[in-house]
């Protein structure tokens, strides 16, 4: 089973979803601080049901969800998803593959999935119970979590043994048990109260038993009498009410009559209103027609007033649309005129146009004579202009060399004469630079032969500093070598000390007895104490004493038995003494002289020094055991010997009597030759101080020969840098010289060079200066002149004439272009003309067609009017027909009204009788309604209090009409002695019966409680003792564990767990003690921080040994670790690796080598965790997934 899957969303810094992909190979995730990877750790923590919030690292839970970044938002949820490959059925489930899922919103609601449906958490804790995973088990380990393992807090170690021991089910049992039983005896407490409270309540009801039978005696008399009382009551009010009724008939009867003649008027009243009605309805409608028909005459009135006023609107714009028609007629006329007058001007321009183009073309000609005449003109300048441009160049030129040659001439006689000057100076420099030249070297050598005297002296000095510093070294190394030898010698002095101080190794009972023996006199030491031996023969001495070397030597029986009772007092475990007065008294049997055989040594005996004293007791010991090299040999040995001989071999194999082998692997802690050893190490660690002092004051010696050394080194390399400054200068100033000299050679041949160059220069010169012709020039140049002056005056004339011509050109183009332009303006003004004529007329027609238009409106309009003035005639004749009818509506209404005044008096009359009536009628009514209620109420009462019916019961007999005086009195009596009993509960039988039902009840409930807690507690024990064995079982595994990977880890040492003696294993306290290799037994907390990681490891591990988690996650455990430790720990994760899947978080780079997948976690966004995976495989690489 391993962890195969973890999806991420929302969580922390991983707002995007991110998948981890895991296999069952080492799985390292690495990156820098600060970018998420414990993030990981608590995301798996959460995932499987964490609730601290301290483990998360937050204050709320809330702080679990993506809180955004200045580029992202906060989320509202976080979600995780671990799946987990079940191939082995480590969880109680069937499935093969389990998929966990926790949600948690910002509101507060959270959910628990498991394989994607809804579950509680309990369902999650306890799939998880016993696996070695979970939210507190050893699957997740943390920095602070070694922290915890190792500190005064045992109940965070006692909770990993009891994960691994698998008793945290028998835990949750037993934890439910006792709560089931606190539960049960609290029930049985509240069930005692109770069952005390309701047998008082059974008394009580018993009393009130009593009284309810005697009340209820006492009420049935009064029902009795009050009965019979209320039957004569309620016949005297059937009577009364008898009378009231007839009464009420008489004046029933008066009403009826007074009620017939009422109706008959209010029915005359109501025929006249409804004459009225209608009459008035009629009126209103005449009135109503009336008005409709005057407002609708009035319409007419001024539809008809409108309709001539259109007329005569359209008269007036037929009359103006045939005053345009005749305007447009007149403008015609008139255009038509303009087009044949514009026609023809048109012919006439056209024609002038014709002959100014005639003209023009002449004068083109003409001009284009006068530019071929100028060009040919213009061409013979520009000739001429360039021969006299060219021989005035000549002469020039020719003027110039004559002048530049006696120039040149002067320039070179002068450098001639400068460069004769120069050279003799060069000669003399030249012969001052070789006479220096010559005292440099000579001072040059000299300077270089002391520097090479004094190099060889340097080397011999550095020679021997090296000698002496080699020697300081070596006796440095002899030091270190010696204070390395004392400071171990030292430690193993101290831990023997504190082991002889503390009597370590001993049984605790001996450690007692020894540590106060000034108590007991007569205590001499332990045997081991006793005896000295050789360390060849150490281990078989000890093998052999065994148990005997911890016996304890007393002078008599006396002090033995004041040690055993101090133990006894005290329980502080046994111990074994030997008398020695006894072993005065006796006489042992002595060995056999001679041994014969391969690899025997001798008698043991004989290898043991001790006082003469304390021979007795090592003879008894020792003296029947022989010493041999070898098991085959002991073995062979035994067998000749007998039964009563023992055989121990160097290495400790133990043969007893020829019949029992005992051995192993070697002690480590011995018991004999402390004291020895101890004196041994003093006279070392003394040795080794003489030495120390001898190789510090050599050391001190040979420092000083190397200082003075460093100084004549110091002075001699100043001294060679001076010598070497005044070489260097030295060879400058040659080296100077020497370029001097060759810059003046070098100079001395350029003078030379120049000179004959000069002499060369000056003869060409004067030979082509003789060469000069400027006279021929200057004489070409004047008959150029005269010509030049002949052919401008021709160009002059040429362009006078043209220009002529051109403006005579220019005024027929002028003149030619108006007369275009005008003819164009008559051909537009024709064409104007012509589209205002087509205008023109077609207005004229649309005017023509509005005018008919206007004629057919007029006749329309006329027609309407017309018709409009027959229905006002008929409307008029309507209206005075309904005003008619009005005035006969409102006669009639004036003579029904004072009839219908008349009547409505009449019935006011009435209604005042019928009124005094009615009320005489409701006081008759009311009063029999009282003598009915009285009477019913008092029937109602009798049968609310005794179910009888008034009317059905027995009246009064005559003697009890005789005594009917007294019943008032009786009944009296009856109350008062009824109200004397008090309050009654007449429900006591009926709720005596209840109660005693219900204290039976009790009583059997609290039978089957007692049994309850029985049994409860009898589970309980059953867990104890279930879970007692698994976990003694479980903690000697781990205890065995933890020392073989203790010793692993820190190639030997010792480690133990253990549990105080006399405490409950399941509650009591797990110590922890730890002692690295050449260390004594220390406080846990005075490790260092790699000791106790490798401590709290080496537990961890001893715990997977014997019950391994499927995955283990470890946070940068291998933090304090160094490279050796980090090595044996790597080595160790790989080892377990076949069974566990390990999930490192480290910055380590061994770790990271060791790992088979690398997860590496960025934060390239602020806030937002990304991975990238790499399998460490060179073919293939995982892509990141988010």
């Amino acid at each position: 089973m391993y962890l195969s899957k973890l999806e991420i969303l929302g969580f922390k810094s991983f707002p995007n979803k991110t998948e981890f992909v895991f296999n069952q190979e080492i799985t390292a995730i690495v990156g820098p601080n600060g970018c998420g990877k414990t993030n990981i750790l608590d995301a798996i923590r959460w995932v499987l049901g964490e609730q601290r919030t301290s483990l998360l690292r937050g204050e709320r839970m809330e702080e679990v969800i993506f809180n955004g970044t200045k580029e992202l938002k906060p989320l509202g949820m976080a979600e995780v998803s671990l799946v987990i490959e079940n191939n082995q059925g480590i969880l109680p489930t069937e499935y093969q593959e389990v998929q966990i899922t926790r949600r948690l919103f910002r509101s507060g609601e959270s959910e628990y999935l498991l394989n994607k449906k809804s579950c509680r958490l309990k369902d999650i804790i306890d799939l998880f119970l016993d696996t070695g995973m979970g939210t507190h088990a050893y699957s997740v380990i943390q920095p602070e979590m070694v922290e915890s393992i190792l500190s005064n807090k045992t109940e965070d170690r006692r909770f990993l043994f009891e994960e691994a021991s698998g008793i945290s089910k028998y835990k949750h049992r037993k934890k439910e048990a006792c709560r089931k039983l606190e539960s049960t005896e609290n029930d049985l407490l509240r069930l005692k109260d109770l069952t005390a409270e309701v047998e008082r309540q059974v008394n009580s009801l018993k009393r009130q038993v009593r009284k309810a039978e005697r009340f209820k005696k006492l009420s049935q008399e009064l029902k009795d009498r009050e009965l019979k009382a209320s039957k004569t009551e309620y016949d005297s009010l059937w009577e009364k009410e008898g009378q009231l009724e007839t009464g009420l008939e008489e004046k029933e009867e008066e009403r009826v009559a007074q009620k017939a003649k009422l109706a008959e008027l209010e029915l005359k009243s109501e025929k006249l209103k409804l004459d009225l009605t209608q009459v008035e309805k009629k009126f209103f409608s005449s009135q109503r027609e009336l008005e409709e028909r005057l407002e609708a005459l009035r319409t007419l009135e001024k539809e008809n007033a409108l309709n001539k006023e259109r007329v005569l609107n359209l008269q007036e714009n037929q009359k103006r649309l045939g005053k345009e028609i005749e305007e447009n007629l007149s403008r015609r006329e008139t255009i038509r005129s303009e087009i044949i007058e514009k026609e023809e001007k048109s012919r006439e321009v056209i024609e002038k146009i014709r002959s100014v183009e005639k003209e023009h073309e002449s004068k083109e000609e003409e001009l284009k004579v006068l530019d071929d005449r100028l060009r040919n003109c213009k061409e013979k300048i520009a000739s001429l202009n360039t021969q006299l441009s060219e021989v005035n160049k000549l002469l020039h030129q020719s003027e110039l060399e004559e002048q530049n040659y006696r120039l040149q001439l002067d320039e070179l006689e002068k450098r001639k004469t400068s460069l004769e000057e120069e050279e003799k100076n060069l000669l003399s420099a030249l012969q001052t630079v070789l006479r220096e030249k010559e005292a440099l070297k000579e001072s040059s050598h000299s300077v270089k032969n002391s520097l090479e005297d004094k190099s060889r002296e340097r080397l011999a000095l550095l020679a021997k500093s090296e000698k002496t510093h080699k020697t300081i070294e070596t006796l440095i190394d002899q030091k270190n070598e010696k204070e390395k030898t004392k400071s171990s010698l030292q430690a193993k002095f101290e831990l023997l000390r504190d082991m002889v101080e503390h009597y370590e190794g001993y049984q605790a009972g001996v450690r007692e007895i020894l540590s106060q023996k000034e108590r007991i006199p007569g205590l001499i030491a332990p045997v081991a104490s006793l005896i000295n031996v050789e360390k060849e023969y150490l281990t078989g001495i000890e093998s052999a004493l065994g148990e005997s070397a911890q016996f304890i030597l007393s002078q008599d029986f006396d002090s033995a038995r004041k040690g055993i009772e101090l133990l006894r007092e005290e329980k502080k475990g046994r111990a074994t003494f030997i008398v020695l007065d006894r072993f005065r008294e006796i006489n042992f049997e002595p060995a056999k002289d001679k041994l014969e055989g391969n690899g025997i040594k001798g008698w043991a005996k004989e290898f043991v020094k001790c006082k003469k004293e304390y021979e007795p007791v090592i003879d008894f010991l020792l003296g029947r055991i022989a010493l041999v090299d070898s098991l085959s040999n002991g073995i062979e040995l035994s067998s000749k010997l007998g039964q009563q001989y023992g055989v121990v071999t160097l290495d400790g194999q133990v043969i007893k009597g020829g019949k029992i082998v005992e051995g192993g692997s070697e002690k480590e802690i011995f018991l004999v030759g402390r004291d020895e050893e101890l004196n041994g190490i003093t006279r070392g660690l003394a040795s080794l101080e003489d030495e120390l002092a001898n190789l510090i004051n050599g050391i001190q010696v040979k420092e000083k020969e190397k200082s003075d050394l460093s100084f004549s080194l110091s002075d001699l390399d100043r001294r060679m840098e001076e010598e070497k400054t005044r070489f260097k200068n030295f060879e400058l100033d040659l080296a100077r010289q020497e370029e001097l000299e060759k810059g003046l050679n070098q100079r001395q041949e350029i003078i030379q060079q120049k000179k004959a160059e000069i002499s060369q220069e000056l003869a060409t010169l004067k030979e082509k200066e003789r060469d000069l012709k400027s006279g021929d020039l200057r004489e070409r140049r004047n008959v150029l002149e005269q010509e030049y002056e002949m052919q401008e005056e021709e160009l002059k004339r040429s362009e006078t004439e043209k220009e002529n011509s051109y403006l005579k050109l220019n005024q027929l183009r002028i003149e030619l272009v108006s007369l275009q332009g005008k003819e164009e303006q008559i051909k537009n003004e024709t064409e104007r003309l012509k589209d205002l004529d087509l205008d023109l007329l077609s207005d004229e027609e649309s005017k023509r067609k509005e005018s008919e238009a206007l004629n057919s409106g007029i006749e329309e309009l006329n027609r309407r009017i017309d018709e409009q003035k027959s229905e006002l005639e008929r409307r008029e004749k309507s209206r005075v027909e309904k005003e008619e009818q009005a005035e006969s509506c409102q006669q009639e209404l004036e003579r029904i009204q004072p009839q219908l005044a008349s009547l409505e008096e009449e019935l006011k009359s009435k209604r005042k009788i019928k009124e005094e009536l009615q009320e005489i009628l409701h006081r008759l009514e009311l009063e029999k309604l009282e003598v009915t209620t009285v009477r019913e109420n008092l029937k109602k009462k009798i049968w609310e209090e005794q179910e009888k019916d008034l009317e059905k019961a027995e009246g009064l007999s005559e003697e009890e009409k005789k005594e009917f005086e007294s019943y008032p009195q009786r009944i009296a009596e009856l109350k008062e002695k009824i109200k004397e009993l008090g309050p009654v509960n007449l429900l006591a039988l009926e709720e005596y019966q209840q109660q005693k039902d219900r204290l039976d009840f009790l009583q059997k409930q609290m039978q089957d409680l007692i049994e309850a807690k029985q049994n409860l507690v009898s589970t309980i024990e059953r867990i104890n003792v279930t879970a007692t064995e698994l976990f003694l079982e479980t903690f000697q595994r781990v205890k065995t564990n933890f020392q073989q990977v203790f010793e692993t880890l820190f190639e030997g040492g010792e480690a133990e767990v253990s549990l105080i003696e006399g405490m409950d294993p399941l509650e009591s306290p797990i110590e922890i003690s730890a002692r690295p290799m050449g260390k004594k037994l220390i406080n846990i907390n005075q490790l260092s921080g790699g000791e106790k990681a490798l401590t709290a490891l080496s537990l961890l591990f001893a715990l997977y040994l014997v019950k391994p988690s499927p995955f283990c996650v470890l946070d940068e455990v291998d933090a304090p670790l160094d490279d050796a430790n980090l090595a044996r720990f790597i080595k160790l994760i790989k080892n377990f690796s076949q069974k566990t899947q390990f999930i490192i978080i480290t910055h380590n780079k061994l770790t990271m080598e060791s790992a088979d997948v690398l997860y590496g976690v960025t934060m390239e966004k602020p806030g937002v965790s990304k991975i990238v995976s790499v399998k460490l495989n060179p073919q293939e690489v995982i892509p990141e997934k988010v």
